[in-house]
């Protein structure tokens, strides 16, 4: 009579929208409860508005100026990342708080997407609603993701090195040379940013030692070590503070 298995229709591989669905209600719930938060009310001084004085310095002459403090150096030191994220916004919305804080509402949402995405490629698919409810909850996170601060857009920063990351070292992980190239540039740039990336390359240089396989993450650290140290340099060079120092 011969193999049956072969004429046998084989069942089809579903794949449940639930999970996904979830996650878009709970983030969609997010944004409508930091939507809510929303004022024009600068509540952590002096760092909030100097963001917007130096994003909006970026966006009317492109240039990166401290005009908030008189007799200090012309160029601000403080790293750019948040101005050059807000800059676009109050090119049309001159010094508009609440533009500025739906653009970091905006990062907190994508940061929440990621959460999901990369809990959910590790296999667990209810993984990814879940960890999205207990970030989208905090009141921290909601407090962070409404005020003109860096945490929540370096936070999504961070997390796009970490995906980098483990596409690559996954061993039969696509595009690893695409990966390697993204982790590369991002791990050179981190140290000028935050002291948050002085501290992820730290992470990735030790977990890079710890199995031969991963010895090619060490010349992307290395390149963001001599990065931070010829920040450090170029610091001891420079009368007065800067970031750097």
């Amino acid at each position: 009579m011969g193999d049956q298995s072969v004429d046998s229709p084989q069942p089809i591989s579903r794949v449940s929208v639930w999970p996904h669905a979830t996650t878009a209600l709970l983030i969609f719930g997010f944004i409508a409860a930091g939507w809510l938060r929303l004022n024009d009310c600068d509540l952590f001084n002096p760092d909030s508005p100097r963001y917007l004085i130096y994003a909006q310095s970026l966006a009317d002459s492109g240039q990166y100026r401290a005009i908030d403090t008189p007799g200090s150096p012309l160029y601000t030191w403080r790293p750019p990342g948040l101005p050059l994220l807000l800059a676009p916004v109050l090119r049309f919305l001159p010094y508009d708080v609440v533009a500025a804080k739906c653009v970091v509402l905006l990062s907190a949402a994508l940061l929440l997407l990621a959460v999901h995405g990369i809990v959910c490629s590790t296999g667990k698919r209810w993984g990814g609603p879940l960890m999205v409810a207990v970030v989208g909850t905090s009141p921290m996170f909601l407090s962070l993701a409404t005020e003109v601060l860096t945490e929540v857009p370096y936070a999504l920063g961070i997390l796009a090195v970490l995906y980098w990351l483990g596409r690559w070292t996954e061993p039969n992980g696509r595009h690893r040379g695409l990966a390697l190239l993204g982790l590369m540039i991002s791990l050179a740039f981190t140290p000028i940013v935050r002291t948050i990336g002085v501290a992820l390359v730290a992470a990735v240089g030790l977990w890079g030692l710890t199995a031969r396989r991963r010895w090619k993450l060490l010349p992307s650290v290395a390149i963001a070590a001599a990065c931070l140290g010829w920040l450090s340099w170029r610091s001891r060079q420079v009368a007065g503070n800067n970031y750097a120092g």
